[in-house]
């Protein structure tokens, strides 16, 4: 006997199939559009924790928490979508070649938006352990990495990409954050995820819109 399906996969999948109808309809319409009316937008931290200084307890780090930006239509939907990619909040902000993003496809059909960025990460880099970072010249292992191609600038021929701009190519490679991919950090990010959810802050009925490497932390 089969199992029944897991309701957060299927919104999920649901999910995927309006974001890819959305892009569908958005590349054939070029003319005029509905505008995009916000009741607010803001952004606020959550989670986290404080450490004390061992030489001075008085001395304080808050750290470790998530960000999140947030856009509410002016007629919210009920439903909220979440969206978080490991490497930058930016690949849903917009298109390389600076076109329509799915932030904006979604907020024109009146989904309240929160962009989510994980502990340690971009707008919520301050961590409670220590870390590093050396540059580690990621422009050619990006491409492949994201798929682009099988080595860089080979393009491979279906690529939904403005291959010819290297404008685009260089918004791309230049939005990525320095990613901490450990089983530790994907289990931070996962309880700092959590946490947002219960809080209220992104209303009832929420969905997770991942990519990248946030696909494996949410589980």
């Amino acid at each position: 006997m089969l199992a029944a399906p897991n309701p957060r996969f299927l919104a999920g999948l649901c999910l995927v199939a309006l974001a890819s109808r959305i892009a569908a309809e958005d590349s054939e319409q070029r003319g005029p559009q509905k505008p995009i009316t916000l009741r607010q937008s803001g952004g606020f931290t959550i989670g986290g924790k404080i450490i004390h200084n061992p030489s001075n307890p008085n001395m304080t780090l808050s750290c470790d928490h998530g960000y999140v930006e947030y856009f509410t239509p002016w007629t919210p939907r009920k439903t909220s979508i979440v969206m978080w990619h490991s490497s930058s909040t930016q690949t849903f902000q917009n298109r390389w070649d600076g076109g329509e993003g799915f932030k904006d496809m979604f907020l024109r059909r009146d989904y309240p938006v929160y962009l989510w960025e994980g502990p340690r990460v971009g707008r919520a880099n301050w961590a409670c352990s220590p870390t590093s970072y050396a540059p580690d010249y990621r422009d050619q292992g990006n491409f492949v990495a994201w798929n682009f191609g099988p080595v860089f600038k080979e393009w491979w021929p279906d690529v939904q990409f403005p291959t010819a701009s290297e404008y685009a190519w260089q918004q791309a490679t230049n939005s990525r954050y320095v990613e901490y991919d450990s089983e530790a950090s994907l289990n931070l990010e996962t309880d700092a995820a959590a946490i947002a959810a219960d809080s209220g802050k992104l209303g009832e009925d929420i969905v997770y819109l991942t990519n990248s490497a946030s696909g494996c932390a949410p589980r």
